[in-house]
């Protein structure tokens, strides 16, 4: 959850600094419903960054995800 919330910051203010349009959403069980709800919300002219768990992405189908990139590493306790 930490390192999510880190990568969308960091997202947002790289993406501010050079001017990109896109956005960057958190993915978590532990997110409140209306969070989890603006991925699905259509953005127009912005292109979607969703940084989710492992379990958030295996068990959800969001419109317009063109693209999925896993990097391969899983953190288990």
């Amino acid at each position: 959850m930490e390192e999510i919330n880190s990568a969308v910051k960091l997202t947002y203010q790289r993406s501010k600094e050079k001017g990109l349009t896109l956005i960057a959403f958190p993915l978590y069980a532990s997110l409140s419903l209306a969070r989890q709800a603006q991925i699905y919300q259509k953005q127009s002219k912005l292109r979607k960054v969703i940084y989710a768990t492992n379990i958030a992405e295996t068990s959800i189908t969001i419109p317009g995800i063109r693209i999925v990139i896993d990097s391969g590493k899983v953190r288990q306790k």
